[in-house]
């Protein structure tokens, strides 16, 4: 954990050290949409004091938040609700952290990732469609034509995540390009970014 943390930290990121907080996070499409929203909420994270971190390929979750205990540092977790995401959330129990604080600082989305959490939403869900448009095979395109919504957004996930970092970008350019108001951004996102930066 000290080699993963001391590549990691002193190589690249040292300025996590001076955080506030810190904000832990598995993948790309987190790194890429939640800063963005939080600037669409008028809540700067850079401004409120709020690192950023992806634990996934950077050491690992329990890592991060024994560091950040040491340096009393705040932190928070975002994590997807699949098997990883609550193996993650058992080791950072397993490292101390009571059950009301992990119930506090540990936010699993509500489907099985946060590309799905999005999808949920029916405007970002055509916004995806959009991006992947051509790629859509036919028989994907029955499933809606049928009424399989279900599995239908499935198949529309499975290829946004086929590239997440070039759909991640695509949805902010959408975004902008739309205007999108704070009030259209997912709820699990806005309750995220309020929470953080209280």
């Amino acid at each position: 954990e000290l080699n993963q943390l001391n590549i990691y930290v002193q190589k690249t990121r040292g300025e996590i050290l001076f955080a506030r907080k810190w904000l832990l996070y598995e993948g790309q499409t987190e790194d890429v949409i939640v800063p963005y929203c939080a600037d669409l909420m008028g809540k700067n994270l850079d401004e409120y004091g709020v690192s950023t971190i992806m634990y996934r390929n950077n050491g690992s979750a329990k890592a991060f938040v024994k560091l950040a205990r040491v340096l009393d540092i705040d932190w928070y977790l975002l994590g997807d609700n699949d098997q990883q995401g609550k193996s993650t959330k058992k080791e950072i129990s397993n490292c101390g952290v009571s059950e009301m604080e992990l119930k506090n600082r540990v936010m699993l989305t509500n489907t099985e990732d946060f590309e799905h959490e999005l999808a949920m939403n029916e405007r970002i869900l055509l916004d995806y469609e959009g991006i992947v448009n051509a790629n859509i095979d036919e028989q994907t395109r029955n499933l809606k034509k049928d009424g399989k919504n279900v599995e239908y957004t499935k198949k529309i996930v499975e290829l946004v995540q086929a590239s997440k970092v070039d759909a991640a970008y695509a949805l902010i350019s959408i975004w902008s390009q739309r205007k999108m108001k704070k009030e259209d951004i997912p709820e699990f996102i806005r309750n995220l970014v309020e929470k953080v930066c209280k």
